[in-house]
């Protein structure tokens, strides 16, 4: 989860419970070599600037705060899974 992010920590405590780690970064871009060690998944706002560019480019899974606070309710988390950038699921 990026920092700019910040509202959406409380809906991540989810995934937490689940098990799963949650890790805060200014671009993620630290993280991008550990996406084939590890099931990592990119919570971006922006779909349109130069870090969601680079994550895209790393063949990264990206979600939009809408898909974390959906499984945050819904509490599930497959919506995560899509192999494609994901900004909203309805």
């Amino acid at each position: 989860m990026l920092k700019k992010e910040q509202p959406l920590i409380k809906h991540c405590s989810l995934f937490q419970e689940l098990g799963f780690e949650v890790c805060e970064s200014e671009t993620g871009e630290e993280f991008i070599q550990h996406t084939t060690e590890f099931d990592c998944v990119f919570v971006l706002e922006d779909f349109k600037d130069e870090i969601f560019n680079k994550l895209h480019k790393a063949d990264v899974r990206i979600v939009g705060p809408p898909v974390i606070i959906k499984c945050a309710r819904e509490d599930q988390v497959n919506y995560c899974n899509y192999r494609l950038s994901v900004y909203v699921h309805v």
